[in-house]
C-alpha cells in the first residue's frame, strides 16, 4: 500500500518536474538534478542548476523515489530490519577509536575547455561556430567591448590610409604630368621660363603625392594588424575562463564519515 501511494504522489510530482530529475529523500527532502547513474546501492546525481559542477552520490537507503524528467518513477524499497540493526551496529563500532582511512577518490571531472576565436582568410572561428566579418563585429559588439573597439579602430585606420592613398596617387600623377610637359616646353622648344614655370609647381605636386602616399602605408599596415587580431582581445579580456577542477573524497575515523574537497 505504501508503495501505491509513493507511486501516485512522484507521478503527480513529475508534472512540475518536467524539465528535471527529481529526487525524494526518506527524510522528505526534494531534489531538484540531473541524474547520470543510477544502481541497487546508490544514484550518482549533478546539481540541476550547476551541471558542470560537482557529482554527488546517494546511497539507496537515504532515497524514497526517483522521479526522471520523461515521467518514469523509480521507487526504492525501505531497509529491512536486518539491515537496520546491521547499520545501528556499525554505527556503534564507529564510536570505537580507530585509525583514519582515505577512501578512493569518488569523482575528478575536469570541464571541458572553453572555445576561443581563430580567424582563416577572413572567416572567424568560434570552436566549430563560423563567422563572416559583419556576423563577428555584431557578436563583439553585443560580448566584448574591448575587442570591438580595437576592430573599430583598426577599421578606422585603415580607411584613414585608403583616402591618403587616393589623394596622394592623382596629385603625384598630376605632378609628373607637369613636370613632363615642362621639360618638353623648356628644353625642346626652348622656352625655358615657361618650362619653369611648370615644373616648379609640377615637382612641389610630386612632392605632396608622394608623401601622402608614403603616409598611408602605416595606416594601412598598422590598421589591418588591430582589425585581423581583435579576436585575440576577445581571447585575452572577453573568454570564460575555466573552472579549477574538484577532486572530492570520502574520508572516515573515530569521528564518523566526511567528505574532503581538493583542488
Amino acid at each position: 500500500m505504501k508503495k501505491i501511494v509513493s507511486l501516485l504522489f512522484a507521478a503527480c510530482v513529475a508534472v512540475g518536474a518536467f524539465a528535471q530529475d527529481l529526487i525524494i529523500t526518506r527524510d522528505g527532502q526534494r531534489l531538484e538534478v540531473k541524474v547520470l547513474e543510477v544502481s541497487s546501492a546508490e544514484v550518482k546525481y549533478k546539481e540541476f542548476n550547476n551541471r558542470d559542477g560537482a557529482t554527488f552520490i546517494l546511497r539507496a537507503d537515504e532515497i524514497n523515489t526517483v522521479v526522471f524528467e520523461n515521467g518514469s518513477v523509480k521507487v526504492f524499497n525501505a531497509p529491512s530490519q536486518a539491515q537496520s540493526q546491521n547499520q545501528a551496529l556499525s554505527q556503534a563500532n564507529d564510536n570505537q577509536p580507530a585509525a583514519a582511512v582515505e577512501a578512493p577518490a569518488v569523482v575528478e571531472e575536469a570541464l571541458p575547455q572553453v572555445p576561443l576565436f581563430t580567424m582563416d582568410d577572413d572567416i572567424y572561428y568560434l570552436g566549430d561556430r563560423r563567422f563572416t566579418e559583419a556576423e563577428y563585429l555584431a557578436f563583439v559588439q553585443e560580448n566584448c567591448q574591448p575587442a570591438y573597439e580595437a576592430f573599430m579602430e583598426g577599421a578606422k585606420l585603415r580607411k584613414t590610409g585608403w583616402q591618403l592613398l587616393a589623394s596622394g596617387l592623382p596629385i603625384l600623377t598630376a605632378g609628373i604630368v607637369l613636370c613632363g610637359v615642362g621639360v618638353g616646353v623648356g628644353y625642346e622648344q626652348g622656352n625655358k621660363q615657361l618650362g619653369d614655370g611648370l615644373c616648379v609647381p609640377g615637382a612641389i605636386l610630386i612632392g605632396v603625392g608622394t608623401g601622402l602616399s608614403i603616409g598611408s602605408i602605416p595606416c594601412l599596415i598598422v590598421g589591418s594588424v588591430k582589425k585581423n587580431n581583435s579576436y585575440e582581445v576577445y581571447n585575452e579580456e572577453c573568454a570564460p575562463k575555466p573552472t579549477a577542477t574538484l577532486d572530492f573524497r570520502l574520508q572516515t575515523s573515530q569521528n564518523g564519515i566526511g567528505l574532503a574537497m581538493r583542488f
